[in-house]
């Protein structure tokens, strides 16, 4: 009978095994040999990571990507810093869901994901482009695999370090031996990956997590209906012809992308930040603030 140490060797090598399945089936060795550091990090992966400093995460866990604004007209355009520092920090987030979260989203074939920025963030950015629009952190699917690679790696080296010292174990059982070399062998298997960085970007209290922003079938229908309300309302609200001209424009960009097969939901979502906007500087009228409550169930 093989050992469960070299069941994990083997499933490591092999990318067709989740990487969350591989934890789990960690969490029995590390469990069962007394591996305390160990199984905290498995914890933390399977569950996720919660608020800390940038130096209290996996170097793997901090990924690069790139800062970019909404433009109407262009779609989304890469930020410029005036001060490197700053676009530099910009440029870094930590990635906190949970491995299992991360693993289905690496079979999304898209070829980017967006990462919120907090509000403090995003503020700052705002305030240095010059005008109020929608910022994301865009970070590529090659970015996602490589928190995944690097678990999968950290388990495939602990694992083979365990059978050097002498750990074996049958099935899912270890020996008193098997515990007391696992014990000795102490920080050996703690995760190297661990440690301080220059330039902490502060608290992490945002809890980074990377989407994949859709619009449903069931939405899609959801919108429409909105969109023809607000249609039938406009002449009852006291709005400029230069706003009413904004509304109808809003109103055609969310009709042509819900219509599409695959509707681009950015374009969708700043569509309607522009009406909630405009709407929101009708002051006093109940319709609007009646569109404004609708709109907002589509931006959260």
């Amino acid at each position: 009978m093989s050992s469960i140490i070299q069941e994990l060797q083997i499933e490591a090598t092999e990318t067709k095994n989740s990487v969350s399945d591989l934890l789990r089936k960690a969490k029995i060795v590390a469990i069962k040999l007394d591996l305390k550091e160990f199984g905290e990090w498995i914890d933390k992966e399977l569950n996720g990571y919660g608020g800390g400093h940038k130096k209290d995460f996996p170097k793997y866990r901090i990924v690069r990507g790139e800062p970019k604004a909404w433009n109407l007209f262009h779609g989304w355009q890469p930020i410029g810093f005036t001060d490197a520092k700053v676009g530099d920090s910009m440029r870094e987030r930590v990635v906190t869901q949970a491995i299992g979260e991360l693993d289905d989203l690496a079979k999304n074939d898209s070829g980017t994901f967006m990462i919120d920025y907090n509000t403090e963030a995003a503020n700052s950015i705002r305030k240095s482009i010059g005008f109020d629009t929608d910022v994301k952190f865009m970070l590529s699917r090659v970015g996602v695999i490589g928190i995944l690679d690097a678990v999968r790696n950290s388990i495939l080296d602990w694992a083979l370090r365990l059978e050097k010292a002498g750990v074996k174990g049958e099935g899912i059982s270890f020996s008193k031996e098997d515990r007391e070399r696992a014990k000795k062998a102490g920080d050996t298997y703690s995760i190297g990956h661990i440690e301080n960085f220059a330039g902490a970007l502060g608290p992490v209290s945002d809890n980074a997590t990377v989407k994949v922003y859709q619009i449903n079938n069931e939405s899609k229908e959801e919108l429409k209906k909105l969109i023809e309300q607000i249609e039938k309302y406009i002449p009852e609200i006291e709005l400029t012809e230069e706003k009413k001209k904004e509304v109808t424009k809003m109103n055609l960009v969310v009709k042509e992308e819900i219509d599409k097969k695959e509707p681009q939901q950015s374009k969708i979502k700043s569509a309607l930040y522009s009406l909630k906007s405009i709407f929101e500087g009708a002051a006093g009228s109940i319709i609007a603030q009646g569109i404004i409550v609708e709109i907002s169930k589509f931006l959260h």
